[in-house]
């Protein structure tokens, strides 16, 4: 069972006005979860949480630099509590400003950022939303000690499609850092890609949403983050290209795993519940996982 212990966070109940006042009210709230909560393995944070309902007219007022205050102070308790934050905000590249999604690991060392690749459209009827960011080209995906995440920013999800499956990566996991709740859109995405989602608002709520859809963990309307575990050792396999009988298949996997028919997509999911892995038990059977399959229907 491959368990990864994630924190989100819910920005609703922060009323600042300042970045400082934002930060020290996020910083707060996630050294009380850390401090509950040993061994997370990764933490994720609201868009540009730290200019939320800071009034200005142009991102040029409010990015900093990769070594600015927000990253700095956010390396500090990743380094202290032994884990990954994904730390949202406005970042000056030098030449031009981008809303970004920086990834600091459990040393406190900044190693990937994401820029946001469908910002608002920046004309008159938009611009007050994005406030002149350009438009990022990073890949969203990038490897953990734990495995391989996504992320992706507010309103990429329009776009979800374009952002992550010219990626050839199959994801188990993938964070999704925004300003809204997205509803069951979300739900949809995580369904549809059969992947994990975790949330994190800055207004209306944080979830986390399993492979098959469901809300498995919401933050309560008087608290501001979450804490929980997942199983990323799961796959998907089509019951019509099975090598065997599908009640003998199962009877074979439910000694380790957790085994679930979806009658309507024809399809199982194998979960495991023991230190015996699913992709290999599956590969010694000569079974492929639907991101397998998808991906051989790429070529």
């Amino acid at each position: 069972m491959k368990s990864i212990s994630i924190i989100t966070i819910d920005q609703t109940r922060v009323l600042s006005r300042s970045k400082e006042g934002n930060n020290k009210a996020i910083i707060k709230e996630l050294n009380k979860k850390l401090d509950e909560n040993k061994n997370v393995d990764i933490v994720c944070l609201p868009e540009a949480f730290s200019v939320k309902n800071v009034r200005v007219n142009d991102v040029s007022e409010l990015a900093e630099e990769i070594n600015g205050p927000t990253i700095t102070q956010f390396s500090e308790i990743a380094k202290k509590h032994r884990t990954y934050i994904i730390c949202p905000l406005y970042l000056s590249t030098g030449t031009d400003y981008v809303n970004a999604a920086v990834l600091i690991n459990r040393n406190g060392e900044v190693i990937y950022e994401y820029h946001k690749q469908f910002p608002w459209p920046d004309d008159e009827n938009f611009n007050s939303f994005e406030l002149g960011v350009k438009k990022g080209e990073t890949a969203p995906i990038v490897t953990c000690d734990f495995g391989t995440i996504g992320i992706f920013i507010c309103s990429d999800v329009y776009q979800f499609n374009t952002v992550f499956e010219k990626n050839a990566t199959p994801l188990n996991l993938i964070f999704w850092v925004t300003a809204f709740h997205g509803g069951q859109l979300i739900n949809s995405i995580a369904q549809q890609h059969k992947t994990f989602v975790v949330t994190s608002n800055r207004q209306g709520g944080s979830r986390i949403i399993d492979p098959l859809g469901k809300t498995i963990g919401e933050t309560e309307r008087m608290e501001s983050s979450l804490c929980k575990s997942i199983n990323c050792d799961y796959a998907f396999i089509s019951i019509d290209l099975l090598p065997m009988p599908l009640d003998e298949l199962v009877n074979k996997l439910e000694e380790h795993f957790t085994v679930n028919l979806i009658e309507k997509e024809r399809l199982l999911y194998v979960e495991s519940q023991s230190n015996v892995e699913v992709i290999p038990t599956l590969t010694a059977l000569n079974i492929l996982t639907l991101k397998e399959i998808k991906l051989l229907l790429k070529k």
